[in-house]
């Protein structure tokens, strides 16, 4: 699908050329072979591939992706009988992070003049609506990133700032604290409860509560207990990982923090980091650390 990569506060995302890839993370020698034969346009192989995956795997949110991308092969591979076995087997694993991607995916729009596509777009639509999203709290996630963005990049015209240093402590004790009693009154703001664009808010807050380590450390445990299930993205999760790391004087897993421009923190066992972080979305700390240098400002 589209190609969709943003810079935002040292945060890089691999493109993709799906949405179904975009949803992906390698956990099988077979998803290689799968991608491989997606990117050369050899369909029915990558279909076989995927399905291979999920019929291996035992984490419903593996599964619900494999047979998500085995429903897009077969599709592109003019199967539509299949296409629709392996979709209907995916949303029954009820996986938000597939099914609000699945309607627009372009790989799968040769299915919509078919008429079994009508139970599947009523199937998302029920899914969605048995969620309890809470706009008011999205909103209130939303003002408060923007407050935050625009204090750092006040701070980065003038590192040498004193008064900007401070609007910036000060903004994030504000949404540190504000934070805190949120997630005591509504849990953690998943992509369902706020959407994808509230969960990365929320997530940029805790990753800039540095004064309150055990805070971080807290938000880390329920980031992580909402993986599985594809209310968090595994590369925010992985740059809360290696904050913390850090700030525990620890070396950090995935490359994400950096003391400047071209030096990143510590890392534990460094010659398999780009397969870490390929493993939760990211580019190879390569193409990070050119990422890192092209950006006009930054906040580490």
């Amino acid at each position: 699908m589209r190609a969709l990569c943003v810079l935002l506060v040292s945060l890089t995302c691999s493109c993709s050329t799906s949405t179904h890839r975009k949803l992906a993370q390698p956990q099988h020698v077979s998803e290689v072979s799968a991608w491989a034969a997606y990117d050369q346009q050899r369909f029915d192989e990558c279909a076989r591939e995927f399905q291979t995956v999920a019929d291996s795997a035992t984490s419903p949110i593996v599964i619900a992706k494999a047979l998500y991308s085995t429903a897009c092969c077969s599709a592109r591979a003019g199967k539509p009988d299949a296409a629709f076995r392996a979709l209907t087997l995916s949303l029954s694993l009820k996986i938000p992070a597939i099914t609000d991607q699945l309607a627009e995916d372009e790989d799968l729009h040769s299915l919509h003049a078919d008429p079994r596509w009508k139970a599947i777009a009523a199937e998302i639509a029920t899914q969605q609506a048995a969620r309890p999203p809470n706009p008011a709290l999205r909103q209130e996630l939303l003002e408060r990133k923007e407050v935050d963005q625009a204090v750092r990049r006040q701070w980065a015209a003038d590192f040498s700032n004193q008064t900007l240093q401070q609007a910036v402590v000060a903004t994030d004790a504000e949404n540190t604290a504000w934070l805190k009693q949120a997630i005591i009154d509504h849990g953690w703001p998943s992509k369902s409860l706020v959407g994808q664009d509230g969960a990365f808010a929320a997530f940029l807050m805790v990753q800039h509560a540095d004064k309150d380590l055990a805070f971080q450390r807290q938000c880390l445990a329920l980031m992580q207990q909402a993986l599985p299930t594809g209310e968090v993205d595994a590369m925010n999760v992985a740059y809360l990982e290696d904050r913390i790391a850090v700030a525990e004087h620890r070396p950090q897993r995935y490359g994400t923090q950096f003391i400047n421009d071209t030096t990143p923190f510590p890392i534990a066992d460094p010659a398999h980091v780009d397969e870490r972080r390929a493993a939760v979305g990211l580019g190879t700390l390569s193409e990070y650390k050119k990422a890192m240098q092209l950006q006009a400002w930054k906040q580490q």
